[in-house]
Protein backbone atom coordinates (compact mmCIF):
# COMPACT_ATOMS: atom_id res chain seq x y z
CA UNK A 1 0.00 0.00 0.00
CA UNK A 2 1.23 3.49 -0.68
CA UNK A 3 1.27 5.61 2.44
CA UNK A 4 0.39 9.26 1.94
CA UNK A 5 1.45 10.31 5.44
CA UNK A 6 5.12 9.51 4.78
CA UNK A 7 5.14 11.58 1.60
CA UNK A 8 3.43 14.49 3.36
CA UNK A 9 5.79 14.34 6.32
CA UNK A 10 8.87 14.14 4.11
CA UNK A 11 7.65 17.00 1.90
CA UNK A 12 6.67 19.45 4.64
CA UNK A 13 8.85 18.36 7.55
CA UNK A 14 12.16 17.24 6.08
CA UNK A 15 13.99 17.62 9.39
CA UNK A 16 14.02 19.51 12.65
CA UNK A 17 11.64 19.98 15.55
CA UNK A 18 8.52 20.36 13.38
CA UNK A 19 9.13 16.88 11.95
CA UNK A 20 9.15 15.42 15.45
CA UNK A 21 6.09 17.44 16.43
CA UNK A 22 4.23 16.20 13.34
CA UNK A 23 5.32 12.62 14.03
CA UNK A 24 4.09 12.93 17.62
CA UNK A 25 0.74 14.27 16.37
CA UNK A 26 0.38 11.37 13.97
CA UNK A 27 1.29 8.86 16.66
CA UNK A 28 -1.28 10.29 19.09
CA UNK A 29 -3.93 10.06 16.38
CA UNK A 30 -2.95 6.47 15.53
CA UNK A 31 -3.31 5.50 19.17
CA UNK A 32 -6.80 7.01 19.30
CA UNK A 33 -5.71 9.68 21.76
CA UNK A 34 -6.60 12.55 19.41
CA UNK A 35 -9.51 12.56 16.96
CA UNK A 36 -8.37 12.14 13.37
CA UNK A 37 -10.01 15.42 12.28
CA UNK A 38 -8.03 17.30 14.94
CA UNK A 39 -4.82 15.64 13.77
CA UNK A 40 -5.54 16.72 10.19
CA UNK A 41 -6.20 20.34 11.16
CA UNK A 42 -3.26 20.52 13.57
CA UNK A 43 -0.81 19.12 11.05
CA UNK A 44 -2.14 21.51 8.37
CA UNK A 45 -1.51 24.42 10.74
CA UNK A 46 1.98 23.15 11.56
CA UNK A 47 2.84 22.77 7.86
CA UNK A 48 1.25 26.08 6.92
CA UNK A 49 -1.01 24.48 4.31
CA UNK A 50 -4.73 24.06 3.86
CA UNK A 51 -6.69 21.11 5.14
CA UNK A 52 -7.35 20.18 1.50
CA UNK A 53 -3.61 19.83 0.89
CA UNK A 54 -3.21 17.60 3.93
CA UNK A 55 -6.12 15.42 2.84
CA UNK A 56 -4.77 15.15 -0.71
CA UNK A 57 -1.74 13.38 0.77
CA UNK A 58 -3.39 11.45 3.58
CA UNK A 59 -6.13 10.09 1.37
CA UNK A 60 -3.54 8.80 -1.11
CA UNK A 61 -3.40 5.25 0.25
CA UNK A 62 -3.72 2.57 -2.40
CA UNK A 63 -3.73 -1.16 -1.63
CA UNK A 64 -1.13 -3.24 -3.44
CA UNK A 65 -3.32 -5.33 -5.74
CA UNK A 66 -0.55 -7.81 -6.57
CA UNK A 67 0.04 -8.47 -2.90
CA UNK A 68 -3.67 -9.00 -2.24
CA UNK A 69 -3.88 -11.46 -5.17
CA UNK A 70 -0.89 -13.36 -3.79
CA UNK A 71 -2.42 -13.47 -0.32
CA UNK A 72 -5.76 -14.63 -1.70
CA UNK A 73 -4.49 -17.30 -4.08
CA UNK A 74 -1.29 -18.58 -2.47
CA UNK A 75 -1.34 -17.81 1.25
CA UNK A 76 -4.94 -17.68 2.47
CA UNK A 77 -5.74 -21.26 1.42
CA UNK A 78 -2.95 -22.52 3.73
CA UNK A 79 -2.32 -19.89 6.41
CA UNK A 80 -4.14 -17.54 8.76
CA UNK A 81 -3.80 -13.91 7.75
CA UNK A 82 -3.75 -11.01 10.18
CA UNK A 83 -3.55 -7.26 9.86
CA UNK A 84 -1.63 -5.17 12.38
CA UNK A 85 -1.80 -1.47 11.62
CA UNK A 86 -1.02 1.80 13.29
CA UNK A 87 -4.33 3.30 12.28
CA UNK A 88 -6.10 6.40 13.55
CA UNK A 89 -9.53 4.93 12.85
CA UNK A 90 -11.21 1.91 11.32
CA UNK A 91 -10.44 2.79 7.72
CA UNK A 92 -10.62 -0.80 6.48
CA UNK A 93 -14.03 -0.33 4.84
CA UNK A 94 -12.86 2.81 3.03
CA UNK A 95 -9.55 1.41 1.84
CA UNK A 96 -10.14 -2.28 1.15
CA UNK A 97 -12.80 -4.03 -0.89
CA UNK A 98 -15.06 -6.54 0.88
CA UNK A 99 -13.09 -9.38 -0.75
CA UNK A 100 -9.80 -7.92 0.52
CA UNK A 101 -11.18 -7.50 4.05
CA UNK A 102 -12.34 -11.11 4.06
CA UNK A 103 -8.73 -12.24 3.67
CA UNK A 104 -8.00 -11.19 7.26
CA UNK A 105 -8.74 -13.73 9.96
CA UNK A 106 -7.90 -11.11 12.59
CA UNK A 107 -7.12 -7.42 12.78
CA UNK A 108 -5.39 -5.35 15.42
CA UNK A 109 -5.61 -1.59 14.91
CA UNK A 110 -3.67 0.78 17.13
CA UNK A 111 -6.52 3.20 17.76
CA UNK A 112 -8.64 0.39 19.25
CA UNK A 113 -5.80 -1.14 21.30
CA UNK A 114 -4.32 2.22 22.39
CA UNK A 115 -0.92 0.74 21.54
CA UNK A 116 0.88 0.45 18.25
CA UNK A 117 3.93 -0.88 16.53
CA UNK A 118 6.69 -1.22 17.71
CA UNK A 119 5.18 -1.91 21.15
CA UNK A 120 5.53 -5.68 21.72
CA UNK A 121 1.94 -5.85 22.93
CA UNK A 122 0.67 -4.89 19.46
CA UNK A 123 2.38 -7.90 17.86
CA UNK A 124 1.27 -10.14 20.70
CA UNK A 125 -2.31 -8.96 20.27
CA UNK A 126 -2.56 -9.84 16.59
CA UNK A 127 -0.85 -13.21 17.17
CA UNK A 128 -3.28 -13.97 20.02
CA UNK A 129 -6.26 -12.98 17.88
CA UNK A 130 -4.98 -15.36 15.22
CA UNK A 131 -4.37 -18.00 17.92
CA UNK A 132 -0.83 -18.41 16.60
CA UNK A 133 2.49 -18.36 18.50
CA UNK A 134 4.74 -15.42 17.64
CA UNK A 135 7.44 -17.72 16.28
CA UNK A 136 4.99 -19.12 13.74
CA UNK A 137 4.13 -15.71 12.27
CA UNK A 138 5.55 -13.91 9.25
CA UNK A 139 5.27 -10.17 9.80
CA UNK A 140 5.43 -7.96 6.68
CA UNK A 141 5.80 -4.18 6.96
CA UNK A 142 7.27 -1.27 5.03
CA UNK A 143 9.06 -0.03 8.16
CA UNK A 144 12.42 -1.56 8.97
CA UNK A 145 11.97 -0.44 12.58
CA UNK A 146 8.72 -2.36 12.94
CA UNK A 147 10.26 -5.44 11.33
CA UNK A 148 13.17 -5.29 13.76
CA UNK A 149 10.73 -5.18 16.68
CA UNK A 150 8.89 -8.21 15.30
CA UNK A 151 12.15 -10.12 14.92
CA UNK A 152 13.11 -9.29 18.51
CA UNK A 153 9.87 -11.00 19.60
CA UNK A 154 10.72 -14.13 17.62
CA UNK A 155 8.56 -13.48 14.57
CA UNK A 156 9.82 -13.93 11.04
CA UNK A 157 9.88 -10.50 9.41
CA UNK A 158 9.91 -9.19 5.87
CA UNK A 159 10.74 -5.55 5.25
CA UNK A 160 8.43 -4.69 2.33
CA UNK A 161 10.15 -2.62 -0.36
CA UNK A 162 8.16 -3.83 -3.34
CA UNK A 163 5.90 -6.72 -4.21
CA UNK A 164 8.45 -8.92 -5.99
CA UNK A 165 11.02 -8.57 -3.20
CA UNK A 166 8.45 -9.24 -0.47
CA UNK A 167 7.02 -12.29 -2.21
CA UNK A 168 10.50 -13.75 -2.69
CA UNK A 169 11.30 -13.15 1.00
CA UNK A 170 8.01 -14.71 2.15
CA UNK A 171 8.53 -17.75 -0.04
CA UNK A 172 12.08 -18.17 1.29
CA UNK A 173 10.79 -18.16 4.87
CA UNK A 174 8.10 -20.67 3.96
CA UNK A 175 10.67 -22.93 2.27
CA UNK A 176 13.15 -22.59 5.16
CA UNK A 177 10.46 -23.41 7.72
CA UNK A 178 8.85 -26.18 5.70
CA UNK A 179 8.77 -28.56 8.67
CA UNK A 180 7.69 -25.90 11.17
CA UNK A 181 4.05 -24.93 11.59
CA UNK A 182 3.41 -21.45 10.19
CA UNK A 183 -0.01 -19.90 10.20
Amino acid sequence: MTEGWYEFRDTYFAAGPKRQEATDMQRASDLGLVPYAKFESDVARLAGVSLAVVRSYLDDNVPNESLFRYIGTELKPHYRIGLLSNAAANWLEDLFTPAQRQLFDATALSYEMKIGKPDPRAYQTVAARLDVPLGACIFVDDSQRYCAAATELGMHAVWFKDYAQARTAIEKILADTKNEPLF
